[in-house]
């Protein structure tokens, strides 16, 4: 009933948690067993990361109370407050640097993967578990599915799409080493920071994988795509949530542009001023 990445998420939260949530008797799981389990993933992991551990279980737990598993409900606890991250989205030409090395690098394995993400804004899960049924050829498009668990359909660029692989249909676009699965995000940002050290990128600690996604919210606004255009394009419901890609990118043309217009405006009221 649960996404592979919800059920991983929720090992990982075991793995730091060991037993001092997860083998809770449920009559005994209340508000303080939920929040000595916070105070412990705060001393271990980011406040992001153990706001999304607690979320993945209290979904579970959630969804067996639904189903009458379990008879206590899930005690609500306020999330712990998260910084604003100081990752920023790669620039245009960061994204072309990075992918043509990658075309060099270890005989072009991750071209098409990283190509695909850079040219689409998907998410790095979304293009790690993709299918050969996935793509449509035809009509330039790849069926991915979304956070949520609901699927959508993406254009492709037609030189991006005969990139990729051509497998079967039940077959892994990009599978594991030895098989028995899609390959990791872990693998994949292995692969980009071997990228981004070997050109010398100065402030790399900033990006990660992420970062192209941010980045191509931040390139479509200054191409002045429309705002709701681009929110369907991402899949974003929230305005502000879609705004916060472009967190810490480099001044744009845009910005530029509209610091001038002030700076005329405010020349006009001085001259109309000194007219008067």
């Amino acid at each position: 009933s649960f996404k592979q990445s919800t059920i991983n998420t929720i090992r990982a939260a075991r793995r730091h948690l060991g037993d001092s949530l997860l083998t809770v008797t449920e009559p005994k799981l209340g508000r303080a067993a939920v929040l000595r389990a916070q105070d412990l993933l705060k001393s271990r992991v980011r406040p992001k990361t153990a706001n999304l551990y607690l979320g993945r279980i209290a979904s579970a737990w959630r969804w067996a109370h639904e189903r009458e598993l379990v008879s206590a409900p899930w005690p609500e606890v306020r999330r712990l407050k998260e910084r604003r991250t100081l990752k920023r989205p790669f620039t245009d030409e960061e994204v072309e640097l990075v992918v043509d090395h990658l075309g060099a690098y270890l005989k072009g394995k991750w071209h098409p993967f990283f190509r695909l993400l850079a040219d689409t804004g998907l998410r790095v899960s979304e293009v790690a578990s993709l299918r050969g049924r996935d793509l449509d050829r035809a009509q330039q498009t790849v069926r991915v599915r979304l956070k949520g668990g609901e699927e959508a359909v993406k254009g492709v660029p037609p030189a991006t799409m005969l990139l990729l692989p051509e497998v079967a249909p039940d077959s892994w676009l990009w599978p594991k080493r030895g098989g028995g699965g899609p390959v990791s995000t872990e693998g994949a940002w292995w692969a980009l920071k071997k990228a981004l050290k070997a050109l010398g990128i100065a402030d790399q600690d900033r990006l990660d994988l992420h970062s192209f996604r941010r980045g191509g919210v931040t390139s479509v606004h200054q191409a002045g795509v429309p705002l709701a255009t681009a929110m369907r394009m991402f899949d974003h419901q929230k305005t502000d949530v879609h705004m916060g890609y472009q967190r810490n990118a480099p001044l744009g043309p845009e910005v530029r542009e509209g610091v001038a217009v002030l700076k005329a405006r405010r020349n006009a009221a001085r001259q109309g001023l000194i007219e008067r």
